[in-house]
């Protein structure tokens, strides 16, 4: 494949620390999230995020099975039925065991990267330069994979997407964006997220294929935890979703993320993709999302950061609250030039005028 070709015929650069031993045991597993490098000129490489997170599930503990128990009947769920199905799928990631100081060796084309150690979240996150004889013009994934002992066959593999330093990148929220949940009703988002098949909004999917198709890029940043990305990439993947970097929320039963993740996204989503935007500061932005919490506030506030970077914002209506309540005007001050639209259907986005994709 082109993209691991690509790889074998580069030396690659280490910028993390070497380590001894800590791979993974048998009883341990790893999912590996999907990240965006960037072009740096400095170096003349490309630098690649590398997110890992390492656990043990522990599918056979009394404890954690008890706690499925216990939530199955406090929902009023019968053993059989699709939520216990859902809720089974979806809620183990939050029970089990992080696992920290385990260091992650990874093989990319012939080259082996040896991850920082994992902190006692079960997470990793670390970084590599890859310098490339010529200057790519990006946009193609990278896949690699861990490096198990021997005799252990299972793989856990990840990629990473080099993109340009040129071109159109759309953030994309995900709740209520391209996925029905309905966060504000809390009820139903609980029931939607762990309960219920993911529903996708009608035609965005379509939108952001046709998007992809003239070279735009995707960022899905959404307010939703870690755990949650198996089923939503599956998700994602069954409906047709373009493949994009993941940024998603910090949330651990055991310690303080609990109370800053129940805290409005806000802060949260103005400082991630404030850092994507300084990450790419010659690529310009679409921001997609719904008005379902804060991110007409986002929005504007990038666009008042970023003056000239973002072409357009999206919004979509999930909350009726009309163009002529000011609060949509009062969010948008300060964007001049910033085409910024409240919609209810994706059709009327597909054929925008102004756009001007390249």
């Amino acid at each position: 494949m082109r993209h691991l070709t690509y790889l074998t015929s580069a030396a690659l650069l280490l910028t993390l620390s070497a380590c001894a031993d800590g791979g993974l045991k048998s009883d341990e597993e790893a999912i590996h999230f999907p990240t965006s490098a960037s072009w740096d000129a400095e170096q003349h490489a490309w630098r690649l995020p590398l997110h890992a997170w390492v656990f043990e599930a522990e599918s056979d503990s009394l404890w954690r099975n008890g706690m499925m128990d216990t939530l199955k009947a406090g929902l009023g769920l019968e053993p059989d039925s699709d939520g216990s199905h859902y809720l089974k799928e979806r809620g183990w990631r939050f029970l089990v065991d992080n696992e920290r100081g385990k260091r992650l060796t990874l093989r990319i084309g012939g080259h082996e990267v040896e991850m920082p150690e994992t902190g006692t979240d079960g997470h990793s996150r670390g970084e590599a330069l890859l310098p490339l004889d010529g200057k790519s013009d990006g946009n193609l994934w990278i896949e690699f994979e861990t490096v198990m002992a021997e005799g252990d066959e299972r793989r856990f593999g990840g990629q990473v997407q080099l993109i340009g330093e040129h071109g159109v990148s759309v953030v994309s929220d995900i709740d209520d964006t391209i996925k029905h949940t309905h966060v504000l009703d809390r009820k139903a988002m609980m029931e939607n997220t762990l309960l219920r098949e993911f529903r996708a909004v009608p035609r965005m999917a379509a939108l952001y294929r046709g998007w992809a198709e003239q070279g735009v890029v995707f960022h899905y940043v959404t307010g939703s935890p870690w755990q949650l990305y198996p089923p939503l990439r599956d998700f994602m993947q069954r409906d047709g979703f373009p493949r994009g970097g993941f940024i998603m929320r910090h949330f651990r039963l055991k310690d303080e993320s609990l109370v800053s993740f129940l805290s409005p996204s806000y802060d949260y989503k103005v400082k991630e993709i404030d850092a994507l935007m300084r990450r790419y500061p010659q690529r310009r932005f679409i921001l997609v999302g719904d008005s379902g919490e804060y991110d007409p506030e986002v929005y504007g506030e990038i666009a008042r950061r970023f003056p000239g970077r973002v072409i357009a914002i999206y919004i979509r209506n999930v909350t009726e609250e009309s163009l002529d309540s000011g609060a949509y005007d009062e969010a948008m001050a300060g964007t001049d030039g910033v085409e910024w639209r409240v919609f209810t259907s994706a059709e009327t986005l597909s054929t925008t005028p102004g756009l001007n994709l390249p």
